[in-house]
């Protein structure tokens, strides 16, 4: 039975790994962006924000800026963040041209990547790979992602899981996309620690580890993403014997459910009301609640 319900999760987050916000309308996305970020959860803030800076929607470039002028939920470059402050800033106008701007920024990143910046040398991966400026490129987003990542790039090493996963570009290679997805976990990438969980929860590639899967949802969660709270939540409900386990859980749900999409967040509040809201008394849920408000202010 657990095995059964650790495997519906998996499904479950492969559909979320696998349609992207497209679907949904610009609004909805800035809302659920801006919700993750008034909760400090940076990491699902860029994940609704981001298509929406590209969209040239400016206060998501603004925020956008912000997030890589800190670090939060991207790596920290003050390179990328005067880009995106740049393009909020002269949004609309007739004097600026776009396109030039783009291509010289390109030609500096490629200076840097020369230099030996893995920085840069994500950077350009990213341009080839969104297409920002150029015609999109797989195979050149693809070679210089692989340069960031073997200088050490967690986020390229992340960039290059997620390509093996989905096959963007390249035969789809499991094996490959737990390694890069492992090597970026180490670097401490939030979104490859809840991948890495994923593929150990499911076994997919014959490495099944449920309780290490257990620690890195656990360690995404702390760093304040939504989907591996919302995870380790329902994972742990049907164990939640103690005053502890059961205040913990409950902080969790408290936290991520109105972040994660509306199917999961759904499944995730019956299966913890059912188990553990339910079964504890008012003195637990207070300081559930407590937790979960010191968590947002820390």
């Amino acid at each position: 039975m657990r095995r059964a319900f650790f495997y519906l999760v998996f499904i479950f987050l492969s559909f979320l790994h696998a349609h992207s916000l497209s679907a949904q309308n610009a609004e909805t996305a800035l809302q659920k962006g801006m919700q993750a970020f008034n909760t400090r959860d940076y990491v699902t803030a860029v994940k609704y924000l981001y298509p929406e800076a590209q969209k040239g929607h400016t206060v998501a470039q603004e925020l956008l800026s912000q997030f890589y002028a800190f670090g939060n939920g991207v790596p920290q470059d003050w390179e990328e963040s005067a880009f995106w402050a740049t393009i909020k800033k002269n949004s609309g106008s007739k004097d600026f041209d776009l396109s030039a701007y783009m291509a010289e920024t390109k030609e500096k990143y490629k200076q840097q990547a020369s230099d030996g910046d893995p920085a840069a040398m994500f950077r350009l991966g990213q341009i080839y790979f969104e297409g920002r400026g150029v015609a999109a490129d797989p195979i050149a987003a693809l070679n210089w992602f692989q340069k960031a990542a073997d200088a050490g790039h967690g986020f390229a090493q992340f960039q290059l899981g997620k390509i093996y996963f989905e096959g963007r570009g390249v035969p789809k290679d499991l094996e490959k996309a737990y390694h890069f997805m492992e090597a970026a976990a180490q670097n401490g990438v939030t979104l490859a620690k809840h991948t890495q969980a994923d593929f150990l929860l499911s076994g997919v590639i014959g490495k099944q580890n449920p309780h290490q899967a257990m620690i890195l949802y656990l360690d995404a969660a702390d760093d304040g993403y939504a989907l591996s709270q919302c995870v380790w939540a329902m994972l742990n409900a049907k164990e939640a014997d103690t005053r502890e386990k059961r205040i913990e859980v409950m902080k969790w749900m408290y936290l991520s459910a109105r972040l994660v999409d509306k199917p999961l967040a759904e499944k995730m509040v019956n299966v913890v009301t059912n188990t553990v809201v339910n079964n504890s008394d008012k003195s637990e849920i207070s300081e559930a609640q407590q937790r979960a408000r010191a968590f947002v202010r820390r």
